[in-house]
């Protein structure tokens, strides 16, 4: 039976277990909403039995919100093109 890597090389984290990396990105992010530097976030997540949702919070929009995220929509298709090549 073969190991399952993310795509980075990262471990995944088992079923009920945090994912330190993305602990570390929200408690960094929440550090600079605290600090007033980030004042409006969206984005989508996925959760552990494989389902997922979105999230608009604060100040969002604007073009340059829209630019951001299309190109994390354009990411985003890489890898699953990729999960479905193998």
């Amino acid at each position: 039976m073969s190991e399952v890597i993310s795509l980075k090389g990262e471990p995944l984290p088992k079923p009920g277990e945090p994912n330190e990396i993305l602990v570390g990105f929200l408690e960094d992010a929440l550090a600079k909403a605290k600090a007033g530097e980030i004042v409006g976030m969206c984005g989508c997540i996925n959760y552990s039995d494989h389902s997922g949702g979105l999230f608009l919070s604060g100040k969002v929009g604007g073009y340059s919100a829209l630019g951001a995220m299309d190109i994390a929509h354009q990411r985003l298709r890489m890898i699953v093109g990729r999960e479905h090549l193998t």
